[in-house]
């Protein structure tokens, strides 16, 4: 979703702690859930229990694929490495080497600072994007009063993107 703009927070906040701390290398950037998970279980073993809420409460982000990052990340990234100590393939999409990683970066900075000279040209297009089950106007604390009609106007339907489009 960061090429169209949207979810670039992490990245932002990730570009900005680079240029605080020179010579740094990130080795990921990750949302972090803070709810109180409720899990439905039969099970009344302490264990389960709690790998179900530790699945929950599981950082979602994208992490380097470098083997020695993922183990440091803990038990839920080391699961990413293969038996033969690689990374493993059913991840690749939340895993980049480390040019991916400053493209994201580099990326994220080029979008921020156009995304702001468009606000402060006052080009705002009301064109609320969709894509997959994401809807902009579901979680939109402004949608009763911002009169976008989709009768009127589509919803901007995005496409999948990888790190190869942010060229």
């Amino acid at each position: 979703m960061a090429y169209w703009g949207i979810q670039l927070q992490l990245l932002i906040y990730l570009a900005a702690a680079l240029t605080e701390l020179p010579g740094t290398e990130p080795a990921g950037f990750f949302y972090c859930r803070i709810a109180d998970p409720t899990v439905k279980t039969e099970s009344r073993i302490k264990e389960e229990v709690e790998r179900q809420i530790a699945k929950k409460l599981s950082l979602a982000g994208i992490s380097l694929s470098d083997v020695e990052v993922l183990r440091a990340q803990g038990s839920a990234h080391a699961a990413m490495i293969t038996k033969d100590g690689r990374p493993s393939g059913i991840y690749k999409g939340s895993m980049t080497d480390e040019e991916g990683m400053a493209q994201l970066v580099r990326f994220a900075r080029r979008k921020a600072a156009e995304l702001a000279q468009d606000a402060y040209a006052g080009i705002i297009d009301d064109a609320p994007a969709e894509r997959l089950t994401y809807n902009a106007c579901a979680t939109c604390s402004y949608a009763g009063i911002c009169g976008f009609d989709p009768a009127v106007k589509a919803r901007r339907r995005l496409s999948k993107k990888g790190i190869e489009d942010l060229r």
